[in-house]
């Protein structure tokens, strides 16, 4: 490539330094790639306000004391353990949870853990899988306080979990009714005492961070 001065320009006081950039289809960014993520931005999350890297048990979570962390990036925002008698009329509003607990975080508890979290991971009985939203819906209904009929796909189907709604939902509100597979009793219901189907089962609720290095503001 050439450079011409422009007029009255001495060209020995002005150099130019022109790079070439070569097409390349692997550096091509896709609309799924060019999607921003929910704020944070990867990189700048405070380890105070997250479970990453913190053992299973109770930690303080972004001003949240005694959040229940799972050991594996996870924080605990409902419990209904059946097995230990817990009933629809027990199932209430706790400041503290474990996995022997039966209640829920507030709604205010669990939109300020929500911040910095990215997933909603459901579980329902022993041995049946888990569930993990498959969009950011989930994550941030919880944020928002609305609940998961705002935002269709959210979580996937399977023969394990149903989400089929036949009609328009009734029970649901905010945090922690959020989804009623209305017409569809063998299908999911997340309102008052949580249910996968009509069949009696513990469950959990818990926000999953992303698996990122965090950084201490107190060190930075």
């Amino acid at each position: 490539a050439s450079f011409t001065p422009r007029p009255n320009v001495d060209d020995t006081t002005v150099s130019q330094t022109l790079l070439v950039m070569a097409e390349n289809p692997a550096c091509e960014v896709t609309e799924e790639q060019a999607t921003p993520l929910p704020y944070p931005p990867v990189g700048l999350i405070p380890c105070m306000a997250t479970c990453y890297g913190k053992p299973a048990g109770p930690a303080n979570i972004n001003g949240i004391r005694n959040v229940y962390c799972d050991g594996t990036n996870r924080a605990l925002i409902s419990a209904a353990r059946v097995d230990l008698n817990c009933t629809a009329n027990d199932y209430a509003e706790l400041s503290e949870l474990t996995d022997d607990s039966c209640g829920y975080l507030s709604a205010a508890h669990v939109a300020q853990l929500s911040a910095f979290a990215r997933d909603v991971v459901l579980q329902a009985g022993q041995t049946t899988p888990e569930v993990k939203s498959v969009s950011y819906g989930a994550i941030d209904a919880l944020r928002t306080g609305t609940n998961w009929h705002n935002t269709t796909g959210i979580f996937p189907e399977n023969n394990d979990w149903c989400f089929t709604t036949s009609c328009a939902p009734t029970e649901v509100s905010v945090w922690p009714d959020v989804y009623q597979s209305c017409g569809n009793d063998e299908c999911v219901r997340w309102t008052g005492l949580p249910s996968r189907t009509n069949a009696s089962e513990n469950t959990y609720t818990w926000v999953e961070f992303p698996m990122v290095d965090c950084f201490d503001p107190v060190r930075q």
